[in-house]
């Protein structure tokens, strides 16, 4: 049997200069939890649909933090 669940997903992007090469670059990025009975808080309880998404938004922010490398640049 195949159960399907709630995707909430955060879909950013970001773009400046790369920090070894030095040009110009576009990055984008998926955060996605699912809403599920195994998606579990601190206290043990089912995240709710807006624990989830704070919890996507803190990460969408640590994200942006970091500094913009090429793919190729980061080997």
């Amino acid at each position: 049997m195949k159960v399907n669940f709630e995707v909430c997903e955060y879909n950013v992007e970001k773009s400046g200069k790369c920090i070894i090469c030095n040009k110009q670059i576009k990055i984008k990025e998926k955060f996605y939890q699912t809403l599920n009975p195994f998606n579990k808080n601190k206290n043990g309880e089912t995240k709710s649909r807006e624990e989830i998404y704070n919890e996507l938004k803190e990460q969408v922010k640590e994200w942006r933090l970091k500094p913009i490398i090429h793919r190729k640049c980061e080997k």
